[in-house]
């Protein structure tokens, strides 16, 4: 009997330290992920503006501001911007009739209370039709 109950007694403080424990992992590791999903609808929204703006230039650059905005490092090289059937000519040939963004970066994330670095790699792929609405 006596061995039951020192293990019983033993349950509270362990269930308190995988409690502490995944709190710590989840501060660590939830900050880049939320950064990577706002970034990744911030590229839904730009695939959207695609629709009105037909210069890619311009759609890297605002993509670029924005993931500054949360912090993310990136450059032109690292946002593909491709359309489908992109003519000269009228709105509706200049804007194509489908787009696809791809976003790839890597990030640091320090651990907290230790010194260490983990590196994360994040891919976004996004796409979006371009066609006139047909009711």
């Amino acid at each position: 009997m006596r061995s039951e109950s020192r293990i019983a007694d033993k349950i509270p403080f362990l269930l308190i330290a995988l409690i502490v424990a995944g709190a710590y992992i989840v501060a660590i590791f939830a900050p880049p992920h939320i950064n990577n999903f706002q970034l990744r609808r911030k590229a839904q929204q730009t695939c959207y503006e695609a629709y009105r703006e037909f210069n890619d230039t311009k759609l890297k650059k605002y993509l670029i501001q924005e993931a500054a905005s949360l912090d993310i490092e990136l450059i032109e090289d690292n946002i593909s911007i491709e359309r489908e059937n992109v003519k000269d000519g009228n709105e509706r040939n200049r804007r194509g009739t489908y787009i696809w963004i791809d976003i790839s970066y890597d990030t640091e994330y320090k651990w907290p209370l230790i010194e260490k670095y983990e590196a994360l790699s994040f891919e976004i792929h996004v796409e979006e039709d371009l066609n006139y609405v047909k009711w």
